[in-house]
């Protein structure tokens, strides 16, 4: 898991820096609120738990606040569905489909 966690952190980071260079004006120079100045990312983790078999390693996201547009969101990957009826059988045997959700700090 180690290595997708990589690669999809490295996807969620270029799909904002395109976000950025698409903002600079049609000059090429940046102003200050498209130079990334703005943001602040955190890498968030989390212990483990003991209640759920799911929470036992622990969680981690990713934590980005902009102080222009007012946002502070948390980019999760490993979010999967835990009412699934065959959840903990997928989970042993390392099938699960896991994404990446959304949520507000």
């Amino acid at each position: 898991m180690g290595k997708k966690f990589i690669f999809y952190l490295l996807v969620l980071m270029s799909c904002f820096y395109n976000q950025l260079i698409a903002q600079t004006d049609t000059s090429g120079k940046a102003d200050t609120n498209t130079t990334g100045s703005h943001l602040r990312i955190s890498l968030v983790t989390c212990g483990p738990g003991y209640d759920e078999i799911y929470a036992v390693f622990g969680h981690t996201a990713i934590r980005i606040v902009d102080s222009v547009h007012h946002t502070d969101l948390a980019y999760n990957y490993g979010t999967f569905d835990v009412f699934d009826k065959i959840f903990e059988l997928n989970f042993m045997r390392g099938k699960l489909n896991y994404y990446i959700s959304v949520n507000t700090f």
